[in-house]
């Protein structure tokens, strides 16, 4: 680099040479060029640490930096300090099997100078093979209180990192944990909690790429990190917003994140017979602890008000057992058969 970024742009990368140049080449391409580029090669087994290279090469504002396989937390937890080292003003993230407009962080920069803010949001697309689904958040300028509302309001979550420009200092007094999936659920609110101004843009500025390989279509432990992740909101939501919104809407976030819990149960719940013998007997404590959590917060069959997978997860996540598992996948299979049910189109995760 030859002179002070304004923005460092984190791309943690581990095993996406299907799709990195495209990452890569969309960052590079934004309209605003005072970028700081840090590619972190998370230990990958693919070419990817190769295209990261060679895309290094050619333009001086990329940096890579390859590491051992830790996490793409602790990655980003790694680049967060070289970005410090340049001097950024700002930080913003890009996952590397996604894809941004050209662009988003001029426009984005703009807002947040304009504004003075902390943090700014723009909306993003769920672009799956053969179609896409965008999410917009409401333009404007919210205090802590309100913005913290909205995080906890919307129906599918904008817990992201990734469609956030974040002044550096946001990240002062943060250290970024070892872990491996559904943590930005974790994470964002608890930095929201720390800042005060936040702006947000309606428009349409990330690409989040959804692909067969992702875990919303088979099983995989890591499901299990999003029950603790909503489980962790919900108590957040419990113990420390209660005094600071008016009791309807503290009502109604905590009824939202209970039946995002229960969502995260049921997920757990349909695909948990995919697991090996050892992950099950390792990880059956979650399964009482889910248990235990329906039984404390639910009625046997859930709110009258839920879809009927949301009310049958309810139901058999109470009794964690072979039979009720072996029930929930069956009732997966039957209905994902008859197309009537769709788990995996209201929450969509990598």
């Amino acid at each position: 680099m030859t002179k002070q970024p304004v923005i460092s742009v984190i791309i943690p990368v581990y095993n996406t040479e299907q799709y990195l140049s495209a990452c890569i080449e969309s960052v590079c391409g934004q309209t605003l060029n005072s970028l700081d580029i840090i590619l972190i090669d998370d230990g990958s087994t693919d070419g990817s640490g190769r295209i990261c290279d060679q895309y290094a090469e050619k333009d001086d504002r990329i940096r890579v930096i390859h590491t051992p396989n830790q996490g793409h937390y602790l990655a980003r937890g790694l680049a967060m300090e070289k970005a410090r080292e340049a001097g950024s003003e700002y930080i913003g993230f890009v996952d590397s099997d996604d894809w941004i407009e050209p662009g988003m962080y001029e426009a984005m920069l703009e807002k947040a100078r304009a504004e003075n803010a902390d943090v700014v949001e723009c909306g993003y697309s769920f672009d799956y093979p053969d179609r896409s689904r965008k999410w917009l958040p409401e333009e404007g300028t919210f205090g802590q209180t309100e913005a913290l509302y909205r995080l906890f309001a919307t129906r599918n979550g904008h817990d992201f990192f990734w469609n956030k420009l974040w002044k550096i200092s946001c990240f002062d007094h943060f250290e970024f944990p070892d872990a491996r999936a559904y943590m930005d659920a974790c994470i964002t609110y608890r930095i929201y909690a720390g800042q005060q101004t936040f702006a947000t843009l309606d428009k349409t500025f990330y690409h989040y790429r959804q692909t067969n390989q992702s875990i919303i279509h088979s099983h995989d432990t890591r499901l299990l990190s999003q029950w603790v992740a909503n489980k962790d909101k919900y108590d957040y939501i419990e113990t420390q917003m209660k005094e600071m919104l008016p009791p309807d809407r503290w009502t109604e976030i905590r009824e939202k994140q209970l039946a995002k819990c229960v969502y995260a149960i049921g997920r757990n719940w349909i695909w948990w017979n995919g697991h090996s013998r050892e992950e099950k007997k390792e990880n059956r404590h979650y399964l009482k602890e889910m248990s235990a959590f329906l039984k404390t917060h639910t009625t046997l069959f859930g709110d009258s008000s839920w879809a009927g997978s949301l009310r049958c997860a309810a139901f058999l996540g109470k009794f964690p057992n072979r039979l009720s598992t072996t029930i929930a996948r069956a009732l997966k299979r039957r209905t994902q058969k008859q197309n009537e049910i769709r788990y995996y189109d209201e929450a969509p995760a990598k």
